[in-house]
């Protein structure tokens, strides 16, 4: 799924990626909420030309509040389910902390694009 955002919330959830935190510290640096979801942000796509192409990220729930059919797992769990092919390769039903609070990421993952510019709105018409 892909949602546009402006480019300022963009720029604001770059600074919450957290795939490097998910792995050495079962940790993400917060979450983001966008239209009343809450999202753990894990992944990202930039370039020098372009800028911020993407932002990558989960549905979060509360571990008391999940219900999913997977149990969630902490990242070297996680990873060896995914190993042995016991679940599919993604952070779903991935279990993490975000200071005292302890989610689930849920997927499919969710990218997150930037809203069209004015220029780029021109030349689509």
């Amino acid at each position: 799924m892909e949602i546009l955002v402006p480019k300022s919330k963009l720029e604001e959830m770059m600074s919450m990626v957290s795939c490097g935190t998910i792995s050495e510290r079962n940790q993400i640096r917060g979450t983001v909420f966008f239209q009343k979801q809450e999202y753990a942000l894990t992944g990202s796509c930039s370039s020098g030309k372009e800028g911020i192409i993407s932002v990558d990220g989960y549905k979060v729930t509360l571990l008391s509040q999940y219900r999913g059919s997977l149990k969630p797992l902490l990242y070297s769990e996680h990873g060896q389910e995914i190993q042995e092919g016991k679940r599919d390769r993604s952070y779903h039903a991935l279990l993490t902390r975000d200071g005292d609070r302890w989610l689930v990421l849920e997927g499919p993952s969710i990218t997150f694009k930037p809203l069209p510019s004015t220029d780029e709105q021109l030349t689509l018409f």
